[in-house]
């Protein structure tokens, strides 16, 4: 399923395999759209082009994705974590692409 954001696309793209329980790095992707070295502000800006939303906190932003499959289908989920350092430049990314068991409630 098709997101508003090229990165989060390319990521959903990638693989389709992936065991459900299992993860799968993909700060490749992510460093191609949000390279180590950029600002902050400049990311926030990058992430906002890309209808995609954040969470921020000193220096730190978490964003993501989860899938809306139907109950007992693997789901895909993304996430993504941002790591400033204290001048508010991009010193490391933590991401990864896994799928999931989505049960009723």
């Amino acid at each position: 399923m098709p997101t508003q954001s090229p990165m989060l696309n390319e990521i959903l793209a990638s693989e389709t395999n992936i065991p459900p329980g299992q993860t799968k790095d993909v700060n490749y992707i992510v460093s191609k759209y949000i390279p180590i070295g950029t600002s902050k502000q400049q990311a926030k800006k990058i992430l906002e082009n890309m209808n995609q939303r954040y969470t921020e906190k000193e220096n730190f932003i978490r964003t993501g994705y989860l899938g809306k499959k139907p109950p007992f289908v693997p789901n895909p989920g993304i996430t993504i974590e941002l790591y400033f350092n204290k001048e508010g430049y991009l010193e490391s990314i933590y991401s990864e692409f896994s799928y999931a068991f989505v049960y009723p409630k």
